[in-house]
C-alpha cells in the first residue's frame, strides 16, 4: 500500500496525475488500507479466539474420561451427548458419531481412550 501511495505521489509531483485525480485516488487508497487493516485485525482476533477455544477443548477432552468414570449415570449421559450424536448400540457395543472437534481429537490420538473404556450405555 505504501508503494502505491508513493507511486501516486511521484506521478502527481511529476505532473502526470492532476490534483483532483490525485485526491480521489489517494482517498481510495486510504479507504483500501483501512479495509485491509480492519480485516487483518479481525483475523488476529479470530486466531486468538481459535487458540483459546482449542486450549479449552483440549482441557475438556483431557478430563472427560475421569468425569465419565466417576460420574453418575446422568453425568455419563451428559458426557456422551457432549461429544457425540446419533449413538447406536450393536451387540452391546456403543457406536458414536463424534462431533467434529472430538472426531479430530480421536483421529489425532488414534483412539477414543479419553471417552472411557466401559460400556457407554449407562444403566
Amino acid at each position: 500500500m505504501r508503494k502505491k501511495k508513493d507511486v501516486l505521489l511521484d506521478r502527481h509531483l511529476a505532473g502526470v496525475v492532476p490534483d483532483e485525480e490525485y485526491k480521489r485516488k489517494y482517498a481510495a487508497l486510504k479507504e483500501e488500507q483501512l479495509v485491509i487493516e480492519t480485516e487483518v485485525h479481525a483475523l488476529e482476533v479470530a486466531q486468538e479466539r481459535f487458540f483459546e477455544e482449542a486450549e479449552l477443548l483440549l482441557q475438556l477432552a483431557g478430563r472427560l474420561r475421569q468425569v465419565y468414570e466417576v460420574g453418575t449415570d446422568e453425568r455419563k449421559l451428559a458426557v456422551i451427548k457432549l461429544v457425540a450424536s446419533n449413538a447406536t448400540l450393536k451387540d452391546r457395543n456403543a457406536r458414536l458419531n463424534l462431533f467434529p472437534p472430538f472426531e479430530v481429537l480421536a483421529k489425532v490420538r488414534g483412539h477414543t481412550r479419553w471417552l472411557g473404556e466401559e460400556d457407554s450405555n449407562p444403566r
